[in-house]
């Protein structure tokens, strides 16, 4: 993914959405939403903007990964992207 591609000048990420990541990453198939399948990749941002979790199945082993980032202390995490 093209590096800080979805932080704001004041550092938040709230403005990613699966559409925004998408563009910056179409090599991947992004969801908004519950991943529940092999492959695509969902996501969610904490309610303050500072941090977000990506999520996916791999097709492969059927092992989920996750990849997490953040930029300050973290709220809870309960919207998809």
């Amino acid at each position: 993914m093209k590096g800080g591609a979805h932080t704001t000048t004041g550092g938040g990420m709230a403005n990613i959405t699966a559409r925004s990541l998408a563009s910056n990453e179409p090599a991947l198939s992004w969801i908004a939403g519950a991943s529940t399948a092999a492959g695509p990749v969902a996501g969610g941002v904490s309610s303050d903007g500072n941090g977000t979790v990506q999520t996916s199945l791999s097709k492969r082993t059927n092992r989920r990964w996750y990849a997490v980032d953040n930029i300050n202390t973290v709220a809870t995490i309960t919207s998809s992207v």
